[in-house]
């Protein structure tokens, strides 16, 4: 592991994408919750407004007035989850594949075998 650690410290490429990957998560999990704005919440006053700092929206706003930074930022947490889960369900399987795999042994661990190559 501390050699792991060191190697990603000597890449400075990989350094920067690790921060990019832990900043963005960082803004997926906390951002809707740390926004003045909601998910759902119209501005009247901004409909379909262009990217401002004076205003706050970051990305603008849509056709209905709502802050498309949050909406971004909610989208990636159903994005998250759906990846997570994803590799969840993928572990469990794979698991569970290669637990009955060993413990039988013999020619069903040969035919499993094959079909793990088939796919």
């Amino acid at each position: 592991m501390l050699d792991a650690w060191g190697a990603l410290k000597q890449n400075k490429a990989a350094l920067f994408s690790f921060a990019t990957m832990l900043t963005m998560i960082f803004l997926v999990i906390f951002g809707p919750m740390l926004s003045p704005f909601m998910v759902d919440q119209t501005d009247w006053y901004q409909l379909s407004a262009r990217p401002s700092l004076a205003s706050g929206h970051i990305f603008g706003t849509d056709d209905l007035g709502r802050d498309l930074f949050v909406r971004v930022m909610h989208g990636g947490r159903i994005s998250l989850m759906v990846g997570l889960v994803a590799t969840l369900v993928s572990v469990l399987i794979g698991v569970s594949y290669g637990a009955i795999s060993g413990y039988v042994g013999g020619k069903v661990d040969a035919v499993m075998m094959r079909v793990v190559d088939v796919l």
